[in-house]
């Protein structure tokens, strides 16, 4: 599990990242919300998506993709921990670059 702050504007958001290897055990822990959840093709499939919209997210799906097309798609890590600090990082700097776009 990797927890991570963003200063978005004058507000601090607290980001939570669990890495899962199973399409199951990610359903199962998805907590009450509301707002997007972003995924990426491999959650592209009617079980997770209807439980996604039954806890009130709009799924964004295959954002990855453009994650892939800005990095590349590999990550020369061993560590889980590292791994998921890059993918967290990359998240940060793409969604900056499109909330930069969109404010101007």
């Amino acid at each position: 599990m990797l927890f991570a702050q963003c200063l978005i504007t004058d507000c601090l958001v607290p980001v939570k990242f669990k890495i899962t290897r199973s399409e199951d055990l990610f359903v199962k822990e998805i907590p009450e919300g509301k707002g997007y959840a972003l995924a990426d093709g491999a959650y592209d499939n009617w079980h997770t998506l209807n439980n996604l919209v039954k806890k009130n997210y709009l799924p964004m799906v295959k954002i990855f993709a453009a994650l892939s097309n800005q990095f590349g798609d590999r990550l020369k890590t061993k560590l889980v921990e590292t791994t998921a600090s890059r993918i967290l990082s990359r998240c940060i700097i793409y969604s900056s670059k499109i909330y930069l776009r969109l404010s101007l």
